[in-house]
């Protein structure tokens, strides 16, 4: 046994008893555990009448020194449990007391903060709550690396005190409304497997059979971290894969980006001794940002906007989306010729090429469904401008938005597609509404889009 596989052995231990549940070394598609549910201790104010009876009658036979000693760390155990069940405390200043004492009973002291959900993460949870792996990110990655799994640990959790995200779980069973908790600490989940025995091409085979595995398994948005990290030695050279998987709702491509930085090239810092700090994010100024967000205004806009709008239809050929997940890719390259020319029309017509495609798209949808107008989705950043580190910021940002293509008979394509801009552009203004607040809002019985 070589040295590197007796270290990802000790690291897996420490793991195992860290984290307080078993991890199965996997040999197939099975065995995939889930830690137990923690159990906490009831609230003073939920403790059985008999035990509270016998705690009184019992202080009642103490000298008055030791009552003075038991009556004082009594009040300051309530001045805890008052200071947790302060909604002013939490960025989610409004939350009801049901919630938060819900909340507290399923963390205790752990909870950091509480935030509201961001528009893109309700439309997320809303449309995927009962489908575990939908909204799932994932990536693999190959890296030729010396692996040492102790360190890598150490910078794992490193990152996830830094990031809040990371220590995150959302809150949505018996709840008037779902939250976002901070917790104080939440350890990222590391698996690592020795597939050295296998030549190259089992190895990606069993890799891939492992990523359909590990999003088959999806999280449990209350209990799990929030980050899955599973790492296989291959039988080339310091050669491994590494699958990190998270809900979307908690993370979206500029986080990937953050992420891979600070925990791939942090690590091959720290294994070149090079101390790089890294600083705390917090998402309260974004949150106190979005608290100044009109929503009732923003929804009276998306009503009229799409007042017009029937229920939506599907196109010839497509299929209602489950939201199941079925791995498929569709690469459609442009020839030289047809970028000359989509060049050209941007060019011609004064747009970006990003409207240029909505435009063209909605023109074909339109003549598929056989109407002048036509309703479809498109996803922005969620990133406001007004928030300067917005961009630097890991969570989950990005939302869903409607784009209406109306076709207005002899209308010139210069002045179909300036509309068409300009309505993008309100469109962006009024873009903190969920799909699904816009579906209530109009009344439809079916998505938007």
């Amino acid at each position: 046994m070589d040295l590197v596989l007796q270290n990802m052995l000790k690291v897996t231990g420490d793991m195992i008893r860290e984290n307080a549940h078993t991890m199965e070394r996997l040999s197939d598609l099975s065995g995939w555990g889930t830690p137990p549910v923690k159990s906490f201790r009831p609230l003073p104010s939920q403790a059985p009448k008999e035990q509270k009876e016998a705690v009184v009658e019992a202080v009642q036979k103490l000298p008055e020194k030791k009552k003075r000693t038991v009556r004082a760390k009594e009040r300051k155990e309530e001045k805890g449990l008052d200071v947790l069940l302060d909604p002013s405390r939490y960025t989610a200043s409004n939350i009801s007391g049901e919630d938060l004492d819900h909340i507290i009973g399923l963390y205790g002291s752990s909870v950091e903060d509480i935030y509201e959900l961001g528009a893109g993460q309700r439309w997320m949870l809303e449309e995927g709550r009962h489908v575990k792996n939908a909204f799932f990110l994932q990536i693999l990655t190959k890296a030729v690396i010396p692996f040492d799994p102790a360190a890598f640990r150490h910078r794992a959790d490193e990152v996830s005190r830094s990031y809040e995200s990371l220590r995150s779980a959302f809150v949505m069973d018996s709840m008037q409304q779902p939250y976002r908790v901070v917790l104080k600490d939440r350890q990222p989940e590391i698996n690592c497997f020795d597939l050295s025995l296998l030549d190259m091409e089992e190895f990606d085979e069993k890799v891939r059979r492992f990523m359909e595995s590990d999003r088959q398994r999806g999280f449990n948005l209350e209990k799990d971290p929030l980050l899955r990290i599973s790492i296989y030695k291959s039988c080339e050279k310091d050669t491994y894969a590494i699958i990190l998987s998270q809900p979307h709702a908690n993370s979206d491509g500029t986080s990937l980006g953050l992420l891979m930085k600070d925990l791939f090239i942090g690590y091959a810092l720290d294994m070149n001794g090079i101390d790089e700090k890294l600083e705390a994010q917090t998402y309260q100024n974004y949150a106190e940002h979005l608290k100044q967000v009109d929503t009732k205004e923003e929804l009276s806009f998306w009503k009229q906007y799409l007042s017009d709008m029937a229920e939506d239809q599907l196109l010839p050929g497509q299929k209602v989306n489950n939201l199941d997940y079925d791995s498929t890719s569709l690469f459609v390259p442009f020839e030289e010729e047809e970028l000359s020319i989509l060049k050209e029309a941007r060019k011609t017509y004064g747009v970006t090429q990003f409207t240029l495609m909505q435009g063209l798209w909605g023109l074909m949808a339109a003549k598929l469904k056989k109407r002048d107008h036509i309703v479809f989705g498109t996803v922005t950043a969620g990133r406001d401008a007004e928030v300067s580190d917005s961009m630097m910021l890991a969570g989950g940002f990005v939302n869903a938005i409607p784009v209406k293509v109306t076709c207005r008979p002899k209308e010139r394509l210069s002045d179909f597609f300036k509309q068409l801009q300009l309505d993008f552009v309100q469109c962006m203004k009024n873009s903190h509404c969920s799909p699904g607040q816009i579906k209530d809002v109009l009344g439809h019985k079916e998505n938007v889009f």
